[in-house]
């Protein structure tokens, strides 16, 4: 392939690799640099080698290589703050007053407002680290705002694990952005310092507040204002949890994320509004250049998010390209500006949102001529609607494999969504920024904030009706990372075959096909022959799962429209694939394997005779004297569920303790499993 000749794109690759090693095998920056300068030294030794024979030398390219991986290494080791001195790990945080000042403003839930924060002193001592923040709703008369300088007396915790199989994992979420501990406070808690310095995210924030509170003065209901901050400005939090997911099932998400196509349609527009700057002497590139600036404020403003910074770095380098005169490639400056980026910010290589918009921008710039060159109708209004299919159908072939891993759903309905609400989000871009100016400046006339808010309910009425027809929605889809790897193998040698048809770009596209399919095989292989018991963690109630292959049995305290609804029993479905829920009610006892599984509940039935369980379940806070149940039935395990007292949970983990049996609670230690 072509691209692979373009150097951007070698370094890109070995820069990943770089990031990927580093992340999982974290080097300090003393070895690192004792690294490359050793590195370093043997390259520039090789260099005055070959030129002194006149000869080509594979060491220097595979040296070359490596340097640009170890580069990659180190950039994720100096982001890494654990690594230095004044990082808060290295301190005695218990009973330590703590400053912090917050960073960003995260979406609440329904108990706690919930913040990124930098601490920059405990005690006396400087200090460094970002930590979460979560202040209580019942408790906090007013949100922390960016920017606020706050001194807390709490105990770090670290960030919890999740309980249940195959469940989000916020805690590695949060340390791929260098968040490892959470503070929980109330507002008594809390003492408000002198305000911190300004820094640009603390002006974006007071600009996006003033924003608000401008719109606010007109008639536009909590659920429009929510849709046009995170339309128009990026943040969506506010965006209630049933609208985001009725945009998740229309195939519609990317739209309320500003990313590449915001910033194309914003770009249309600051071209027409400053195309009479090119009537002047050197016109042109003034005009690019403050392009260019008003593209970096407005992504600063609108949070200076992973997909925006992607698509006004993308520009940027074009911009470039422009102003010097060459011609550009559109793939080349993608590898350019991704390489700039994941050098500067290598822990963007883990961001969802950063891997699907350059995958889409890639799928388009590749598939999108092949569309074209299988069909280009004539007649205007039917090319134009091919065109927005051939966009669609380009951006959704490249990030299928990857939505499918993250989000285990295909809304097969996302064409239909493009061809309504494409076209019209840049009339619905413009008019927003119109309204927002008018708004800011308190002359914004009242039909036109009637007209804006009735087209934004008309939008959200429609993205609605779309996500409800349940039919094309396909969700619990489990997508694994081998099969992610090898659909981009099929999508690669396919569109090579297609685009330059031969004998052996042929046998690649099958044989990628082949691998898929072995992929498939082996999957459900292993899934028929696993025989596994799960107890779920779920708060104040009880959930036992006999899974034999690809047929579950769910013995639970919960009705089955509950149970069916149950979020821990979709995700471990999700993980496994493919398999099979039946509902009954709990018995005291089961047979697992060679061992018997005991359940005692609050009925404190547990006199059977000849019966030695190795497994004793422990639910609904039963009264028992474990000691004596200990020495009676001499259990292996004793395991508490979330269906018990936390009192009583701490009783029974000290009886456990003293007679030597091990304890395993699922509030702490997660799901118990045991597998064949």
């Amino acid at each position: 392939m072509k691209i692979l000749h373009f150097i951007p794109t070698v370094l890109t690759v070995l820069l990943s690799i770089g990031i990927l090693f580093g992340y999982y095998i974290p080097i300090k920056p003393t070895v690192i640099i004792g690294l490359l300068g050793s590195v370093l030294f043997l390259l520039i030794f090789i260099y005055w080698q070959t030129n002194k024979s006149y000869k080509y030398n594979y060491k220097f390219n595979f040296v070359g290589y490596f340097l640009f991986s170890l580069i990659g290494i180190s950039a994720v080791s100096v982001q890494n703050s654990r690594f230095q001195k004044k990082h808060y790990s290295n301190f005695e945080t218990k009973n330590k007053r703590i400053v912090l000042v917050v960073t960003k403003q995260l979406k609440s839930n329904q108990y706690y407002h919930k913040y990124e924060t930098k601490i920059i002193q405990i005690e006396q001592k400087k200090a460094i680290g970002r930590i979460l923040l979560n202040t209580r709703i019942d408790s906090t008369k007013s949100k922390l705002k960016v920017g606020d300088k706050i001194l807390v007396k709490s105990k770090l915790k670290p960030i919890n694990k999740p309980l249940n199989l195959y469940q989000f994992n916020y805690k590695k979420y949060l340390e791929k952005q260098q968040i490892h501990h959470q503070i929980t406070s109330t507002t008594k808690e809390i003492i408000p310092l002198s305000k911190s310095q300004l820094t640009l995210h603390k002006i974006a924030f007071n600009i996006r507040e003033k924003i608000n509170k401008s719109l606010a003065k007109y008639p536009f209901k909590k659920e429009e204002i929510a849709i046009i901050n995170a339309l128009l400005l990026g943040q969506r939090q506010e965006v209630s949890k049933e609208l985001l997911q009725s945009y998740a099932g229309a195939g519609a998400m990317h739209i309320l994320a500003v990313s590449g196509l915001h910033i194309g349609i914003l770009l249309l527009l600051l071209n027409i509004l400053l195309k009479p700057i090119e009537l002047l002497k050197n016109g042109k590139p003034i005009k690019l250049i403050l392009i260019v600036i008003l593209l970096w404020i407005y992504a600063l403003i609108a949070g200076f998010s992973s997909s925006i910074i992607r698509a006004v770095t993308m520009f940027t380098a074009i911009a470039i390209g422009m102003l010097s005169n060459k011609k550009t490639n559109t793939l080349h400056n993608l590898f350019i500006s991704l390489f700039f980026l994941l050098l500067i910010h290598p822990l963007y290589l883990f961001n969802v949102g950063f891997q699907l918009s350059y995958v889409a921008v890639f799928s388009i710039v590749y598939f999108y001529p092949l569309f074209l060159q299988f069909c280009n109708p004539k007649q205007w209004i039917l090319k134009k609607i091919w065109q927005l299919l051939a966009i669609s159908f380009s951006a959704q072939l490249g990030v299928l494999p990857i939505s499918l891993y993250y989000f285990h759903q295909f809304p097969s309905l996302f064409f239909i969504t493009s061809l309504v609400i494409i076209p019209l989000l840049g009339f619905i871009l413009a008019f927003g920024v119109l309204v927002i100016l008018l708004a800011t400046l308190g002359i914004l006339p009242q039909i036109l904030a009637k007209t804006f808010g009735l087209i934004i309910y008309n939008m959200n009425a429609f993205i609605r009706f779309i996500s409800k027809q349940e039919t094309f929605l396909f969700e619990q889809i489990n997508y694994s990372i081998l099969l992610l790897i090898t659909s981009y193998l099929i999508i690669i040698f396919g569109f090579r075959y297609l685009k330059h048809p031969s004998f052996k770009k042929l046998g690649f596209a099958l044989f990628g096909i082949v691998l898929f399919q072995t992929v498939l095989i082996y999957e459900k292989w292993q899934r028929q022959k696993t025989k596994e018991v799960l107890i779920i963690h779920k708060n104040k109630e009880t959930i036992l799962v006999n899974r034999k292959g690809e047929k579950a049995t769910v013995y639970s305290s919960l009705d089955s429209i509950s149970s069916v609804k149950n979020k821990a029993l979709q995700d471990y479905k999700i993980g496994i694939g493919n398999l099979e829920y039946t509902y009954k009610t709990i018995k005291n006892i089961y047979q697992i394997n060679t061992q018997n599984l005991l359940i005692i509940d609050s009925l404190e039935v547990y006199k059977i005779t000849k019966l030695q369980p190795e497994i004793v379940l422990l639910r609904q806070s039963p009264k028992i004297n474990l000691e004596r149940l200990i020495r009676r039935l001499k259990p292996k395990i004793i395991i508490a569920d979330a269906s018990n007292y936390k009192s009583y949970k701490k009783q029974w983990q000290k009886t456990c303790l003293k007679n030597k049996i091990l304890f395993y609670n699922t509030s702490k230690d997660g799901a118990f499993r045991i597998s064949n």
